[in-house]
């Protein structure tokens, strides 16, 4: 919402994210196997990761672009 990404507190961290992700349903994410979870789940969390950065990054290209212009 609004590019704010709050962790919340949860007791099923990998299966929310799944389900946020890929629309899965529950039944769908105990029948895969674990070594693909722990692949899709590290992947997820690395492409989060980037995105954090690249809006961090461009954040701070369009704050240094206003404050160029009001000089």
């Amino acid at each position: 919402m609004h590019n704010v990404q709050v962790e919340m507190p949860t007791r099923y961290p990998g299966v929310i994210t799944l389900m946020e992700e890929y629309q899965w349903a529950y039944d769908q994410i105990m029948s895969t196997p674990s070594d693909l979870i722990d692949e899709l789940l590290t992947r997820i969390g690395a492409l989060r990761k980037w995105q954090g950065q690249k809006n961090k990054r461009d954040q701070a290209k369009a704050k240094a672009s206003k404050n160029k212009g009001k000089h």
